[in-house]
């Protein structure tokens, strides 16, 4: 894994976020969530348009409210947050006060 990723928000992100008409819906405890995203992982998410703080809601989410799944195999938890027109899903471990990101992916399909 790499190092500790924590970016503030980027022009890029503040525009995006702008253009699909999503804001931080849960309020700003997520802000302090610690993350370790290896610098693999960090450039796809930059590719995918996944911010830190997008990953930040899905854990703060999932920790808040228990709403995650978990694989017994490799105890990485899944867990998803759907602000709006989009829904995030991220899949991570805890340990050390920081959570670690293993991927992270979105979509903005609505099953009906």
């Amino acid at each position: 894994m790499g190092g500790i990723q924590t970016t503030e928000a980027a022009p890029q992100e503040e525009l995006t976020k702008r253009l699909w008409r999503e804001g931080m819906a849960i309020g700003h405890d997520y802000e302090n969530i610690r993350l370790n995203i290896s610098d693999d992982l960090k450039a796809i998410l930059e590719e995918r348009r996944i911010f830190d703080s997008d990953i930040r809601q899905v854990i703060h989410f999932a920790e808040t409210s228990g709403t995650k799944l978990v694989n017994r195999k490799t105890g990485h938890f899944l867990a998803h947050f759907k602000p709006q027109a989009v829904t995030y899903w991220v899949e991570y471990t805890t340990g050390n006060d920081e959570f670690v990101i293993y991927d992270a992916y979105l979509h903005r399909m609505e099953v009906m």
